[in-house]
């Protein structure tokens, strides 16, 4: 069976600056958690978890996100990992990270309707040589490539690996 994480506002770990600001989306009795991202500034935030003793190869991450407003133009997201291994790394966790090279999601073109759930998917092929016993990061950025207007609002993120 394949390894799943799936994580959403609670579950994040924001940077000391630039992070998306929790928040809370009405929709009529029911309120949504989210992570809000900037539309102008690049924000990222990250999610961490053990690696566990099933895991299988290279990770895929598949992002579930709204438009506060924009309807036309498309979203991109990046995802890195960081892996730490315990009792060998050296990575001094108090005061350092060490990421691997970014992977980008492919634009993704919004729906025509503010509010209405999109999904894409991203590759992680470059996966910090993560293995099963690892702690590791997940860092989502909303790239200010992304072409659409006003914010995105990050509702879940799904991490599963190859098996």
């Amino acid at each position: 069976m394949a390894s799943r994480f799936v994580f959403d506002a609670s579950n994040h770990e924001p940077p000391a600056a630039t992070f998306p600001s929790p928040a809370v989306i009405d929709a009529t009795d029911e309120r949504r958690r989210v992570l809000e991202f900037s539309g102008t500034t690049q924000q990222n935030t990250s999610f961490a978890v053990i690696v566990p003793a099933d895991f299988s190869a290279n990770f895929t991450a598949e992002f579930f996100y709204t438009m506060a407003s924009g309807t036309t133009g498309n979203a991109q997201w990046r995802c890195e990992i960081e892996a730490v291994t315990p009792n060998v790394d050296t990575l001094d966790l108090d005061s350092a990270d060490s990421y691997a090279t970014a992977n980008d999601a492919a634009a993704d073109t919004v729906p025509g309707t503010a509010g209405h759930l999109a999904s894409v998917s991203d590759e992680l092929t470059n996966g910090d040589s993560a293995a099963a016993g690892d702690m590791i990061r997940f860092r989502v950025t909303y790239l200010t490539a992304s072409t659409a207007a006003g914010n995105a609002h990050l509702h879940r993120v799904e991490i599963r690996d190859a098996a």
